[in-house]
């Protein structure tokens, strides 16, 4: 937790794996999953404040090892920016991981569709709508290595990000090196069940590769505010973090979250055995980065965090009570399908256990409680969902 720009406390609770009993300690490691993209962001953006890239150009011009397929929505070009805040309309929202021991794709295979998510091409028409696209940031790390050859993924983040925000014991690389496995949390999925080799292995580094410590995270988000309060930034120029700040469609930065008024900076991140949260209020410095080795952990970070977020008084945390509405079940059974969410991708909607539950493309599944027949919200954090009949 951080306090006023400075980290206040670090705790660390539970197994890091449970059939070896090892603990859990400040210095352990966890998959970042989409908390990988704002740190992958930055070093986009350090190219574009070198003069490397652009951010309103074609990526075309720059991208060598693969090009975005032609599409047939006019001539908006896929462009940095629009990858960077999620409106390059682009297909594939989550990314797939491999077992340890697996072959892994290159960059170029995965958008090509020859790995475990399909070819990314353009669905909508850049520019037009927020669409979360864990395959964006994947031609996103396309295009960082056609930039700089000279250096893997891997050591251009570690150059370029991570050691000038003294993320010391942050990597990309995939799989761990064998010298950082000792300090890698086990993932679990739900009830317990390790991952075999204890994590799956991410290719699209840039979209979910990052292993990190939640002291890390820190650091990186504290060099956020500090920025924004006039300190120079290690890695970008002040008019750069700006532009990194400003929100686009859906409240997005280039990388991170912007809300509230440009006060709320924060992203979450899933991948199989791993849930985690970063949240900052940009002008306090006051914020959490939270992570874990479950499936399951996902309710436990909301209550965590509202917990928190109670305790020192941060505005937009409010908890707030809702009246649940008890419903026959045939009104619950009217309402299965699978439905569209906007910019996000879809949500399977069953009746079971009594209950109505959204099993979503793009995050954990999740109860969804009645305040009346069509209007619910989810149980974790409150999400309004209205159906439409």
């Amino acid at each position: 937790m951080f306090r006023g720009g400075e980290i206040a406390w670090t705790k660390a609770w539970g197994q890091a794996d449970v059939e070896r009993r090892r603990a859990v300690t400040p210095r352990t490691l966890f998959q970042a999953a989409s908390i990988s993209k704002p740190l992958a962001a930055m070093a986009a953006l350090r190219m574009v404040d070198e003069g490397a890239l652009w951010l309103d150009e074609d990526v075309n011009e720059a991208l060598y090892g693969w090009q975005v397929p032609a599409h047939d929505f006019g001539s908006n070009p896929v462009t940095l920016r629009r990858l960077l805040n999620h409106t390059a309309g682009l297909n594939v929202g989550p990314v797939g991981g491999y077992d340890i021991g697996d072959e892994l794709p290159d960059v170029a295979q995965m958008l090509s569709g020859d790995a475990k998510i399909d070819a990314v091409e353009v669905v909508a028409r850049p520019g037009s709508e927020f669409r979360y696209s864990g395959g964006g940031y994947t031609v996103l790390q396309q295009l960082l290595v056609d930039q700089d050859d000279r250096r893997s993924f891997p050591d251009l983040l570690r150059e370029s990000v991570l050691e000038p925000l003294g993320m010391q014991d942050s990597t990309y690389a995939q799989p761990l090196p064998k010298r950082q496995r000792a300090l890698a949390a086990t993932g679990y999925f739900d009830a317990g069940r390790p991952i075999k080799g204890g994590s799956r292995v991410y290719p699209a580094l840039a979209a979910a590769g990052l292993w990190t410590t939640p002291t890390d995270l820190a650091r990186y988000a504290i060099s956020v505010h500090r920025a924004r309060a006039g300190d120079e930034h290690p890695v970008l120029s002040p008019s750069m973090i700006e532009e990194m700040l400003t929100p686009g469609l859906n409240e997005w930065g280039l990388g991170p979250e912007v809300r509230a008024g440009g006060n709320l900076f924060q992203h979450g991140g899933s991948n199989d055995g791993f849930r985690c949260q970063l949240t900052l209020l940009l002008e306090q410095g006051d914020g959490l980065a939270i992570m874990s080795n479950s499936d399951q952990a996902s309710p436990l970070l909301w209550e965590f965090l509202l917990t928190v977020a109670k305790e020192y008084g941060w505005s937009g945390f409010e908890q707030v009570q809702k009246q649940v509405v008890p419903l026959e079940p045939e009104a619950y059974r009217q309402l299965e399908g699978v439905y569209t969410v906007e910019g996000w991708g879809s949500a399977r909607v069953v009746h079971r256990d009594g209950g109505l539950w959204a099993e979503r493309s793009w995050d954990d599944t999740v109860e969804i409680l009645p305040e009346s027949p069509t209007s619910f919200f989810a149980r974790d954090d409150a999400q309004s969902v209205e159906f439409e009949l």
